[in-house]
């Protein structure tokens, strides 16, 4: 053994040195080799093993100090555990198992799920038998962490069984919430998704949250106004600022309602808005937890998705990662990064600015064990750089990497998402059988879809059908491609607010246009309908965003241009889609605008014009790696692309430019591959791997590839930042040129071939670049016309670093593949000795600026300590002050000489001096290195001066570990004029609230002196329309109480009188004037009685004239034929008198009917109108019941010359200040009525459009003057002579049409003024 520690000299010479104090000295050893260390152990007999574990465990428990025995407990707990058997008594069971508790929980921290089980199965084995009676937390802790390692392992089954027992055992709810938590994630993994939601939804009611069984826009909406009233005057980043939530109930809440999200989002997307807002209100509420940054995270998706208010929802995504930061909350980083990056900053930011995040979100949730949300990031990172277009073939190989580790993480959910995906690319770039059907290599469509829609995965299946769709349409199956828009189309909602809703909307549109030309006109007018909608959305996701959507709308506007015939439109449109594509990199969206550009001059009849865009498709879709597409361009195009197949740029005469992107390089040459010297290789990179300052390294470098690739000249290109420079520039047989120059500036290598090898990555050889074409429009090859031309990357672990150009202007073929071998085995020694030397150099750099860096800062760390204004203190481990500045010294009174040394209780109250030693103490163990205090009424502090005085303060403290020792640093400040001025402002606010709640007070009197007046003015119209109804009342009346008088004692004599036959007349003379109603002028009356006294006459009848005027009275005007009988009794007067009088009693009912009815409209009316509510709260009302009550009280004035016209439209109610509405209707109707002289045309119209009720109140006045049009709305401001009008009738109107979120407009000229008050139909109050 050797020691590994230097305290060992203190003993080489014991003999002269006496033993003093030596028992705290120990001297740490190692076995000198692990084999040494196992033949000492097999040294020891077999039945004393357990034994000797026992003594190393116990002695190590005893030495070890508790506070380091955390560090140390895999060493206590594997040696204790190895002798278990041997450990008897309960108390050192019970030990050992709260041993195995703490070894699991740093195991699982650690990832070692597999150790972290093994450390609980052993202290699950030694709990009593009675544990849950006697040691009920300690089992409960086991159990739980059991339940959740076992899930981390993927040992479904051992996971239900431990979850199973907690449920059963656990005595609380709150206990329970882990379990729930591990159940709900286990079952999303396993595509379980409706069992999750189930299990997620019992365990919320048992806490107190119910939600709908079946989901509504109207909970939706009630959901979001509970949010926005709890909200009410917040703004999104003052949130951050908010209490923490320290309810356990309401943080066991927050943490199931965030287990549920996946699974809801998923399968159940209905559900998923009413989570959220719950989950927002909670935080608003009770305050922030970590999972309020999840909360906000997700509420800015449904303000993106749903609401469509992307500017709120960035901010609100913004607050969720400050928060994160805030909490520093490993364990939900994942979950927020993948809602944040993942469906709310793409709508403001660059798409491919949230790659990088979502790796480091999938990194979180794999450290964390949210293997579920670290699968969502997996495949967005996937799906996400297949939409923007990033390079297939390196995708592919990274989504099958994603795919592995997914499936290691035992994530099917995960694995089949990106398995869709992958296969995607796979169909791309040619790996497959069918081009539109995801069956390969990667996944098989036929087996998945059935596990999709039996688990009614409404997410996979939308991506499943987009990528169809995409595919679809690239390859021109666009019978196809719409069908499966219709399927996307249906699980859109599951998909809220993430990237692909812009890509359906954009392929779905592409595809319906395209067939646009082939279906009947009434389906051509449903397709430019459906597009109108796509547009509408896309223009407004490209006002935010227009690096990722501007040219997606370009293009789509592009084809609908195209189908209508527009063609110069089309042009325009075609063109700023390619080169909106061109300039944010959507390579795969540039191709397909390129190829759409050519169909379009090409059905134009422009050939040439289609053969210049048809090139540059092919190109793009090259450089994007969709080999499949390329040579589908070739099938379909074969004259246009012919300049590009007959090209021999490094290729067979019978290879394609396709082949040349996929196959090897191939030399024209007709020569036998030469061998490889290997000992000219070994030599060359002897030279090189000697090189570590990099400007040696480079003229080595240039000279040996210029030597083995028989070049005339050469260059090396470095990435250096952000741009290639070029770094070395060599003749064979002359020196180097090491200035670097940016190889745009550089004038000596053709830059269109160094960009082309620099993007592709790939090797290109050039056998003469004379006759080749590609790149013969270049102006090097131009001027200087070199034959043999390499340029190949140079790759340091899949990175590109450098490029190699070689060039021979001698012979053609000079870089043959045995020469490009070497070349290639050269390189790879290059990219490490480059890498290497950089290192090197990046190295001396850093280590001259740090110690230039070093000496500056002591310098000024020690002029700022003295000058700084804040007092700083800074203590030991046993906090002892070593540090106190001038500033500490005005504080607290005290010198520096006073108080270094002593402890930091010289500085603090005496009551609260044990307190704070025990923060800094616990502190000292936190992993966060920096703690605020006193910035909170809970947290406050106080200092003490050196005369005794107490004072408020404020301390930010850090923490930092030295060599030997640790230190703590406060920054202090004394907060006493703060405290003072922020309890004057108290104050001051408290006035001005008191102030502000007198004017609203006085504003809403005003109001309702406003509608008093207007009503005052109103009262003589209101009396009329009262007394005219009353006045028919009272009249009828007298009749019936006077005829009952006159005849009510001869009723029954009268009706003993009556035959049978007298008694059918009666009731036919009585019938016929009761459905008789029509009222007739004198002269018709006097016209009819002539005639019918000419008819009766006629019919020898006496007393016609009488008989006439009574048949007259009872409404009956022809038709006597039935009559004449009766008419010619010689009581025949008498009997149609006495019939006469029964009508004019049922006449005069009708009266007081007719009448009464109108009295209790116009009372009624009145009573709308006048009433007050005091509740200052909104009710749902419909706008209309409020118009008409207004124009029932202007009756008396409109019926005497106003003709009023009506157009309704049926109006939902709305939530509104219904009778402060009806000041608004009653003002504009006034001065409307004013406007005419109560002559004229009154129009009011009630519409909905646009989310809004629009109510327009038009006159036919004389209009409202220019000049004053800019005054109307002012305050006091009135063109009424003087005592007939406040002036304050429209700034009330405007004020509370603004309380309703709404406006108001007017337009007037001569004849027509039209006021217009639009109100939204969902306000948000």
């Amino acid at each position: 053994m050797i020691p590994i520690a230097e305290v060992y000299k203190f003993f080489q010479d014991a003999e002269s040195v006496p033993v003093v104090q030596t028992y705290d000295l120990s001297v740490p050893y190692r076995f000198l080799h692990d084999r040494v260390q196992q033949a000492a152990y097999f040294l020891i007999p077999e039945d004393r093993k357990q034994l000797t574990h026992l003594k190393i465990g116990q002695l190590l428990l005893r030495n070890i100090p508790e506070a380091e025995r955390e560090e140390k407990i895999f060493d206590i707990v594997n040696q204790l555990n190895m002798s278990v058997e041997l450990i008897s008594t309960q108390i050192e069971r019970e030990e050992l198992v709260k041993l195995n508790l703490i070894a699991a929980r740093k195991a699982k921290a650690s990832t070692a799920y597999a150790t972290a089980k093994n450390y609980l199965t052993v202290g699950i084995e030694l709990l009593a038998t009675d544990c849950w009676q006697t040691q009920y937390d300690l089992t409960l802790s086991l159990y739980e962490l059991d339940t959740e390692v076992a899930y981390m392992n993927g040992n479904f089954e051992q996971m239900e069984i431990a979850a199973e027992l907690v449920l059963q055992r656990a005595k609380t709810i709150l206990q329970k919430v882990k379990v729930y938590e591990v159940k709900i994630t286990a079952y999303a993994s396993q595509n379980r998704l409706r069992e999750g939601i189930e299990i997620g939804l019992q365990a919320l009611k048992l806490l107190g949250i119910t939600f709908p069984a079946d989901p509504s826009q109207l909970h939706i909406e009630q959901g979001l106004k509970a949010v926005l009233l709890s909200a009410a005057g917040k703004n999104p980043s003052a949130a951050i600022d908010l209490p923490e939530m320290t309810d356990p109930q309401k943080l066991a809440m927050m943490s199931i309602l965030s287990s549920l999200f996946a699974p809801v989002y998923v399968s159940a997307p209905e559900l998923m808005p009413l989570l959220v807002l719950e989950k927002v209100k909670l935080s608003i509420q009770y305050g922030n937890s970590p999972w309020s940054a999840f909360a906000y995270g997700v509420y800015g998706v449904i303000l993106c998705g749903i609401i469509g208010d992307i500017e709120s929802g960035y901010e609100f995504g913004k607050l969720a990662l400050n928060l994160l930061d805030k909490f520093n909350a490993k364990a939900i980083q994942a979950r927020t990064f993948d809602m944040v990056e993942g469906f709310i900053i793409h709508w403001k930011e660059s798409a491919r600015n949230i790659l990088k995040p979502l790796r480091w979100g999938y990194q979180c949730g794999v450290e964390s064990g949210e293997f579920e949300w670290a699968g969502y990031t997996a495949f967005k990172i996937c799906q996400y750089s297949l939409l923007i277009g990033k390079e297939l073939t390196s995708l592919e190989r990274e989504m099958a990497i994603w795919s592995q580790d997914l499936d290691r993480l035992q994530q099917k959910m995960g694995v089949n998402l990106v398995a869709v995906t992958r296969q995607t690319a796979l169909n791309l770039i040619g790996e497959s059988e069918n081009t539109c059907d995801l069956v390969g290599e990667a996944v098989n469509e036929n087996r998945l879809l059935p596990i999709y829609l039996e688990d009614n995965n409404g997410y996979g299946l939308h991506y499943f059908y987009l990528n169809k769709l995409i595919l679809c349409y690239i390859f021109e199956e666009l019978e196809q491609a719409i069908a499966h828009a219709q399927r996307a189309g249906e699980y859109l909602g599951t998909v809220t607010a993430a990237l692909a809703i812009p890509a359906f909307h954009l392929y779905d549109s592409l595809a319906q246009l395209a067939l646009y030309p082939k279906v009947e006109k009434s389906e051509q007018s449903n397709i430019l309908e459906k597009i109108a909608e796509h547009q509408e959305k896309m223009k407004i996701w490209a006002h935010h965003a227009p690096m990722n959507h501007l040219h997606k709308f370009y293009l789509v506007e592009a084809e609908r241009h195209r189908v209508l015939g527009e063609n110069m439109e089309a042009m325009e449109c075609y063109d700023r889609a390619i080169k909106g594509a061109k300039e944010n990199e959507y390579i795969n969206e540039e191709a397909v605008a390129n190829e759409l550009a050519a169909k379009f001059y090409l059905a134009w009849g422009k050939d040439k014009i289609a053969q210049v865009y048809l090139t540059d498709a092919y190109y793009a879709y090259a450089r994007w790696g969709a080999k499949a597409k390329v040579e589908d361009l070739e099938k379909r195009y074969p004259q246009l692309l012919a300049p590009i197949l007959n090209q021999k740029t490094g290729l067979n005469t019978d290879e394609t430019f396709a082949q040349m992107m996929y196959g090897t390089i191939t030399s024209t040459s007709s020569g036998v591959s030469e061998i490889l010297d290997l000992g000219t290789v070994i030599k060359a990179s002897q030279s090189l791997s000697g090189q570590i300052h990099l400007e040696g390294l480079l003229s080595t470098l240039m000279q040996v590839m210029l030597e083995n690739a028989g070049a005339e000249k050469g260059c090396l290109i470095l990435l250096e930042g952000d741009s290639l420079c070029v770094a070395a520039q060599c003749v064979s047989g002359k020196g180097c040129n090491l200035h670097s120059t940016a190889v745009v500036d550089y004038q000596e290598i053709p830059i269109t071939l160094i960009n082309y090898v620099w993007r592709t990555q790939k090797t290109l050889v050039i056998n003469d670049a004379t006759a080749d074409t590609t790149f013969a429009g270049d102006s090097y090859i131009i001027g200087h016309q070199p034959k043999s031309v390499l340029c190949m990357p140079i790759q340091n672990q899949g990175v590109a670093i450098a490029l190699l150009y070689l060039e021979n202007n001698l012979i053609v073929g000079a870089f043959n593949l045995a020469r490009l071998e070497v070349l290639k085995v050269l390189a790879s020694q290059a990219a490490i000795s480059i890498k290497n030397a950089q290192l090197y150099a990046n190295l001396e750099k850093i280590v001259e600026e740090r110690t230039q860096e070093l000496q500056e800062s002591q310098a000024k760390f020690s002029g700022i300590l003295q000058i700084a204004g804040d007092a700083i203190v800074s203590v030991d481990e046993s906090q002892r002050i070593c540090l106190f500045n001038q500033a500490a010294e005005h504080m607290f009174g005290y010198t520096a000489e006073e108080v270094i040394g002593q402890t930091l209780d010289i500085l603090l109250p005496t009551n609260v001096r044990d307190r704070h030693r025990h923060h800094i103490g616990q502190f000292g163990h936190e992993q966060a290195p920096f703690r605020s205090m006193g910035k909170t009424e809970r947290g406050k502090i106080q200092g003490q001066r050196k005369n005794g005085e107490l004072f408020p303060a404020e301390a930010s403290i850090s923490r930092l570990q030295l060599r030997d020792r640790l230190l703590f640093t406060a920054i202090m400040n004394d907060i006493t004029d703060r405290k003072q001025s922020e309890e004057a402002i108290k104050q001051k606010n408290e006035e001005l609230a008191s102030t502000l709640q007198q004017l609203q007070t006085t504003q809403e009197e005003l109001i309702q002196s406003e509608k008093m007046a207007a009503l005052g003015q109103l009262v003589a119209g209101v009396a009329h329309e009262i007394n005219t109804p009353l006045g028919a009342i009272r009249s009828s009346v007298g009749y019936i109480s006077e005829f009952l008088a006159e005849n009510l004692s001869k009723f029954p004599a009268l009706f003993r009188e009556l035959t049978p036959e007298r008694e059918e007349q009666f009731l036919t003379l009585l019938a016929r004037s009761l459905t008789n109603t029509t009222t007739i002028s004198g002269r018709e009356r006097r016209q009819l009685r002539k005639a019918l006294t000419s008819e009766l006459e006629a019919q020898n009848i006496h007393n016609a004239d009488t008989l006439a005027n009574f048949l007259l009275d009872l409404g009956i005007r022809d038709n006597l034929e039935p009559l004449i009988p009766l008419l010619q009794q010689p009581d025949s007067d008498s009997f149609l008198k006495i019939v006469r009088s029964f009508a004019r009693l049922q006449e005069s009912t009708r009266d007081i009917t007719t009448a009464s009815d109108r009295a209790a409209k116009v009372v009624f009316a009145l009573k709308t109108y006048a009433r007050y509510d005091q509740t200052g709260e909104t009710v749902k009302a419909n706008i209309l019941d409020g118009l008409e009550a207004v124009l029932t009280l202007y009756h008396n004035q409109i019926k005497h010359g106003v003709e009023l016209i009506r157009h309704y439209q049926e109006l939902p109610p709305i939530d509104c200040y219904f009778d402060e509405l009806n000041q608004v209707w009653t003002n504009l109707i006034h001065n409307a009525l004013q406007a005419m002289d109560n002559k004229g045309t009154l129009t009011v119209t009630a519409i909905q459009q646009d989310g809004y009720i629009k109510i327009g109140i038009t006159d036919s006045g004389k209009g409202i003057p220019d000049q004053i049009k800019d005054k109307i709305f002012q305050p006091f401001f009135t063109t009424k002579p003087p005592g007939e009008g406040s002036g304050l009738g429209l700034d009330i109107v405007r004020k509370i049409v603004a309380k309703h979120q709404g406006n108001i407009t007017f337009e007037s000229v001569p004849g027509q003024t039209t006021f217009t008050v639009s109100l939204p139909m969902l306000p948000r109050f």
